[in-house]
């Protein structure tokens, strides 16, 4: 088993057949590369598996078929067929062999995983290069000497680390910084410390730890590694507070959603209509809908949620878990109708079904 097969099948066994809707071949492959919709969003409030969204965003459908394949010949999964036929539709559960192999790999290979990771998504790349590039400044400062091969190549991204190291680091924020550090690996399971420390190990003019020569010492793969780190990241910004202001200038500095989206945040935020933002980007309203709503998930005081009306939200939701009792499928005309609102933007109902799951974590 691969790590990319070890993160499927534990996906599969985090969401549990009497607490989850439906987890098909389909919706986990949307899951774990990424696929940014209010509708992946909302399956990932449902399934509560933020941890997991986008973690091979490179991960092809064909590869992804192969490993699913796998796993099913080896017995760790098993398909709910529906009419008797195999498809991208059918339940998927984890058997008793599959839980024995899981059990297994987690003692080789610890696993860290972090809800608010989904919610740096598209920030990922950006942020730990430039954690690493911080940790290099503070190993050139520390033994003084002057950086000769920056890690980071891009000019951008390295003008964007010598403003946050100005901003920020001073030899008492620093000595906070290292100690806050070391208390939280401290609780970390070995190998996980031990490959998080390494990385940014190595000599502070140069400091080029490549990924080959960490897989290679650690005996784990590439996948691995960055999944690893990551997630750690991700989880060490909430006790330590330059880790924190690293990630919230990069949020300043590089948007935390894709630049479509933010254009038509801008625009809304500069009073626009939906009608006019769409007609101005050239875009239907439901597509900006879409982009309104993803960013009211990632920014908690964005305006968008709150210029919905609370009492439509809870009548919204209230015809939303009739149906799931009655196991009635949801109709929005229905809806529309039912509460009088011929006009009734989709949003209510994406913000009804998020507001039943209790919300995304870092709210």
């Amino acid at each position: 088993m691969n790590y990319s097969e070890y993160i499927l099948l534990s996906l599969i066994d985090q969401v549990t057949p009497a607490e989850r809707p439906p987890l098909n071949s389909s919706l986990l492959y949307h899951i774990v590369t990424g696929k940014n919709t209010s509708y992946q969003w909302v399956k990932l409030a449902e399934l509560h598996v933020y941890s997991f969204f986008a973690v091979f965003p490179s991960l092809t459908q064909d590869v992804f078929n192969q490993q699913i394949s796998r796993m099913e010949r080896q017995g760790l999964i098993s398909y709910n067929k529906q009419n008797g036929q195999k498809n991208n539709r059918d339940l998927i559960d984890i058997t008793e062999r599959g839980k024995r192999f899981l059990a297994s790999y987690r003692r080789q290979w610890p696993m860290i995983r972090c809800d608010e990771q989904a919610r740096y998504y598209n920030l990922k790349s950006i942020i730990m290069k430039s954690f690493v590039q911080v940790n290099q400044y503070i190993s050139a400062y520390s033994a003084d000497v002057k950086i000769t091969e920056p890690y980071i190549m891009d000019e951008a991204l390295q003008a964007f680390v010598r403003d946050f190291w100005i901003k920020y680091l001073s030899a008492d924020r620093l000595q906070e910084y290292l100690t806050s550090l070391y208390r939280q690996l401290e609780v970390l399971p070995p190998l996980v410390a031990d490959i998080f420390m390494a990385s940014l190990v190595g000599r502070p003019e140069t400091f080029n730890p490549t990924s080959e020569q960490l897989t290679t010492y650690f005996k784990v793969s590439s996948s691995y590694l960055e999944d690893i780190y990551w997630q750690l990241l991700v989880s060490l910004k909430q006790e330590n507070q330059l880790i924190s202001n690293l990630f919230a200038e990069a949020v300043k500095v590089f948007g935390i959603v894709p630049v479509t989206y933010q254009k038509s945040v801008d625009l809304y935020q500069r009073s626009y209509s939906l009608d006019k933002i769409a007609t101005l980007r050239q875009l239907k309203v439901s597509t900006i809908v879409e982009h309104l709503f993803l960013y009211s998930l990632l920014i908690p005081d964005f305006s968008f949620r709150n210029n919905h009306d609370p009492l439509l939200i809870k009548q919204t939701r209230q015809y939303i878990e009739q149906c799931q009792k009655s196991k009635k499928r949801l109709l929005f005309s229905d809806l529309k109708k039912r509460i009088g609102r011929d006009n009734l933007p989709y949003s209510y109902v994406l913000f009804a079904r998020i507001s039943l799951t209790g919300g995304v974590p870092w709210h």
